[in-house]
């Protein structure tokens, strides 16, 4: 009686201990028992850049010569920037596509609902079918007409980074837990996509957090193309609250 009691304790300890296991999951799944796991469910996994670096993919985003340019050249065309990344010092940015490398850049660690390449390739697929019917609703709309400072490009851009982070979401091997996106993420798709589109982000944190989250290659979730433009948007604000007609 004694025996049975200690083997069913050990299963148990042994089932805890694989819900909350320590070390980064093989794509393969060979230590499946013991890997980061924060819900049971999913897996956290290396996602290297040639898991994802599917044809016409957009989690490696090809940057647009219509966007708005960015005060760091590496965020403009012909550029190429790694979404699923988890560098932070221009380590996720290609000069061409012949030098997307795993090699470089910290690891970044996702979350995925089985093991193998094939599911992260596929992972990333559904993030660009997420933003290929995204593009058909936005081609609805004059992308000729400039509705802010922004442009249908920028909101392109804003949109597949928000689609890779809601298929590709981080997380943290120790201890082993979830990273939501942060809500930065959702809100540059609400600033940098025309209004009639209808995209909102949830008020209560139920997808995004406002800290500790991850940025999904963002810089600490400041636009650095809006920070190059704050000294004339600050000239304008003054001229507007001077103005003898205000």
């Amino acid at each position: 009686m004694h025996r049975e009691v200690f083997v069913w304790l050990s299963l148990m300890c042994a089932a805890a201990q694989a819900s909350t296991g320590q070390g980064v999951c093989e794509v393969d799944g060979s230590n499946a028992a013991s890997c980061c796991r924060p819900d049971d469910t999913q897996y956290c996994v290396q996602i290297n850049a040639s898991y994802i670096n599917i044809t016409n993919g957009i989690c490696i985003w090809t940057n647009l010569a219509g966007q708005t340019p960015d005060a760091t050249a590496t965020y403009n065309s012909p550029n190429i920037n790694n979404f699923v990344c988890g560098g932070t010092s221009g380590d996720c940015n290609y000069a061409s596509s012949a030098q997307i490398s795993d090699g470089v850049g910290t690891p970044y660690y996702g979350m995925v609902t089985n093991f193998g390449i094939a599911n992260i390739t596929a992972n990333a697929t559904t993030a660009k079918d997420y933003y290929d019917n995204f593009n058909v609703a936005l081609s609805r709309y004059n992308c000729e007409e400039q509705y802010s400072h922004w442009n249908c490009d920028d909101c392109r851009k804003a949109y597949a980074r928000w689609a890779c982070a809601m298929t590709m979401p981080a997380c943290e091997i120790s201890p082993c837990t979830t990273v939501k996106p942060c809500v930065r993420v959702c809100n540059e798709v609400v600033q940098k996509c025309p209004v009639t589109l209808g995209f909102t982000c949830p008020d209560d944190n139920r997808d995004y957090a406002d800290s500790s989250c991850n940025y999904m290659g963002l810089t600490s979730g400041v636009d650095r193309s809006t920070m190059s433009l704050l000294p004339l948007i600050l000239t304008s604000i003054a001229a507007t609250l001077f103005s003898p007609y205000y």
